[in-house]
């Protein structure tokens, strides 16, 4: 044994490294050799071997305590008690060694303390990121209401008798509609002439538009997926496109609506026709067309959510357009109970701008339980799919996008808000919105309504995807009040042309129309005061002040819709000069856009 300890080879491998850098081969970190040399009887040697072993500290703080441990066993034999009394007095060495360990590892230096609280810091991040991890993508939202089946509610309820889709389908299809029609890129009067030649070459087309326009409802049950349309549907809209099977994706956010960009071609064509027959003086031909526009418009807002009612407004301007052609160009064209009956349907139908907001309320609604947890008290943290939707807001952000790495993911959504806080923020965007369509501008003040919510989105941080679910809905507001205003100037122009019919000219000012032929006269809906009118070359305008609220004698400013500028809130700089002509809107006009 002795020659062994002595071997070279042994004495460098338990040489300590800072006596290597001496050039000292010492091998005293060989416990072997320590208590060999010792000359301790053999239960000694084992009992310090058996307590050093357990220690598991350091080879040189090892060497130590066996070194303490010689020595106490040394002098326990020198005053003659008996080995195996020692060993049997010395008690457990398991809890020897235990105790031993915790005073050695306080004496280590402070750096090494340091650099444990690091290492058991980590560790713990790493533990609760693995928490947080499983407990993220194990997490799934809970689909408690179906929207899409609230959406689509409306047109289910149509009898299948009273619906408009299949004819206007059926139209379409004789004209080869295709999806993206070139009218699209096309400048009105091309789109004019594109459609002159398609109703010339298909006649019964046009028919079958008129009829479907007369229907009830649309009857178009929309979906979020190309595979869920049916095969009428599938190759009418998509014939290019090979049928496949459904995805499962019913995300309202998602819901497809393609049905619009028909319709609006269908009322492309009834616009085109009303024109001809303007010129030929087909009186019958051109009521047909301006009643067909307004059952197109109507047909829009069946799927009530904000672009669908964009569609009918849009429909219902150009009707009014066309109205204002026929009563500048051929007033005497239709008869004055023409005219009555249109100004009733005029005033019948209304765009629904309120239940838009109610469908973009439950469009956002929708959102948030595809996104985030249900704990059952309305409460819950963001998943993986809401997590996506903060990726897609933030994808032009390089910096800011590369923490949304799927490697943090688990972390990020303690802080992107909770589902409380981001149907709080959803439900007060709406009621804003639908606080302000009920006022008119004149009431609303120069106060952006929606800076505290702004504050608010902004307090919950870069993370929160309350700024991409959240759009700015003042827009709807100022369409809604272009709209309302010029709808009563179409009243108001059809009353001037019967009052010109019955007295041989125009009113001088505008309260002669009142109570014969309008029961209410309506006011400026930017100043609140009247409207402004004069007769210029036989032909009546009337208008507001618009946005700049100066009287520009009528003038048109270079936003025909110029009450968008007159916003609460709007940056001067936006403020269009000139008036605001709501009528007549021409098809002049029109072109102008």
């Amino acid at each position: 044994m002795n020659d062994t300890i002595h071997q070279p080879w042994r004495r460098l491998t338990h040489t300590p490294m800072r006596d290597l850098l001496r050039f000292r081969l010492t091998g005293r970190l060989d416990l072997d050799c320590l208590l060999t040399t010792s000359g301790l009887p053999e239960p000694a040697v084992m009992c310090v071997r058996k307590v050093v072993r357990a220690t598991r500290l350091w080879r040189l703080e090892k060497i130590a305590v066996a070194e303490e441990l010689i020595a106490h066993f040394a002098d326990g034999l020198e005053s003659g008690v008996a080995a195996e009394t020692l060993v049997r007095d010395f008690g457990d060495a398991r809890l020897a060694a235990r105790l031993i360990r915790r005073a050695k590892v306080r004496q280590r230096p402070a750096l090494w303390h340091l650099w444990r609280l690091m290492v058991w810091g980590y560790v713990a991040v790493v533990v609760l990121y693995g928490l947080l991890a499983v407990r993220f993508y194990l997490s799934k939202p809970t689909i408690a209401v179906d929207y899409l089946a609230k959406f689509n509610a409306p047109a289910k309820a149509v009898p299948e008798s009273d619906r408009a889709w299949p004819l206007y389908r059926q139209a379409l299809t004789e004209m080869g509609y295709v999806q993206r029609p070139t009218c699209n890129v096309l400048s009105l009067q091309e789109q004019l002439k594109a459609c002159l030649t398609r109703m010339k070459e298909h006649p019964q087309a046009m028919t079958l538009i008129r009829q479907a326009a007369a229907k009830p409802g649309l009857g178009f049950v929309t979906t979020t997926s190309y595979g869920s349309f049916s095969p009428e549907d599938h190759a009418f809209f998509y014939p290019d496109r090979p049928r496949e099977a459904p995805e499962e994706n019913d995300m309202l956010m998602a819901v497809l609506l393609p049905q619009l960009q028909a319709l609006r071609y269908a009322a492309w064509h009834l616009e085109a026709e009303a024109q001809r027959a303007l010129d030929a003086g087909d009186a019958q031909l051109v009521m047909d067309d301006l009643t067909a526009l307004l059952g197109v418009a109507r047909h829009f807002s069946e799927n009530r959510c904000y672009i669908p009612v964009l569609w009918d407004t849009g429909t219902q301007l150009s009707m009014y357009q066309v109205l204002g052609d026929v009563l500048h160009s051929r007033r005497e064209l239709l008869s004055s109970t023409q005219l009555r009956d249109l100004a009733h349907r005029i005033v019948s139908q209304n765009v629904p701008f309120c239940e838009a907001m109610e469908g973009e309320r439950m469009s956002l609604l929708d959102l948030v339980q595809h996104c985030y947890t249900d704990d059952g008290r309305g409460n819950g943290r963001i998943t993986g799919e809401g997590i996506k939707q903060l990726r897609w807001g933030l994808e032009e952000d390089a910096n800011t996008g590369l923490l949304l790495h799927p490697v943090l993911m688990p972390c990020v959504r303690w802080f992107a808000g909770s589902r409380q806080d981001l149907m709080k923020l959803i439900n007060q965007n709406i009621d804003i919105t639908e606080s302000q369509m009920e006022r008119p501008l004149y009431e609303q003040g120069n106060v952006d309504p929606y800076a505290s919510l702004n504050q608010e989105i902004k307090a919950l941080g870069w993370c929160s995807p309350s700024r991409w679910v959240l759009p700015y809905y003042g827009i709807v507001a100022a369409t809604r009040e272009r709209y309302l205003a010029h709808r009563e100037g179409a009243i108001i122009g059809i009353a001037l042309e019967l009052y010109r019919r019955e007295y041989g000219d125009y009113p001088a000012k505008l309260d002669a129309l009142v109570p014969a032929y309008l029961p209410t006269l309506p006011v400026d809906r930017i100043t609140g005061g009247p409207l402004l009118y004069h007769v210029t070359d036989g032909q009546p305008v009337v208008y507001s002040v618009g946005a700049d609220r100066d009287d520009d004698g009528g003038r048109r400013g270079t936003d025909l819709y110029a009450p968008s500028p007159g916003v609460p809130g709007s940056p001067p700089s936006k403020v269009d000069t000139g008036d605001w002509v709501i009528w007549p809107q021409t098809m002049e006009a029109k072109a102008m856009r």
